[in-house]
């Protein structure tokens, strides 16, 4: 499985640091469980883990999402 790090490095630093905060908040291997990451305009970030949804109190912007999508088809 390809690691979380590497994954964030997609999205815009903000997101990248509400992700990574709530990683080491909750002590836990997201690497192993995060099946999806969900980025709405305007709404929380919603993580798919294996055993449920956490939603991430950071609102994502028009910019980000841009700004992500820059990143996914730059590679």
């Amino acid at each position: 499985m390809t690691n979380l790090m590497e994954i964030l490095t997609y999205f815009p630093r903000p997101i990248q640091k509400a992700i990574e905060k709530y990683w080491k908040m909750e002590n836990i291997n997201l690497s192993n469980q995060i099946e999806e990451i969900r980025l709405r305009v305007g709404k929380p970030i919603i993580l798919k883990l294996s055993n449920g949804e956490k939603i991430i109190e950071y609102y994502v912007g028009t910019e980000e999402i841009i700004e992500t999508l820059q990143h996914i088809c730059d590679n």
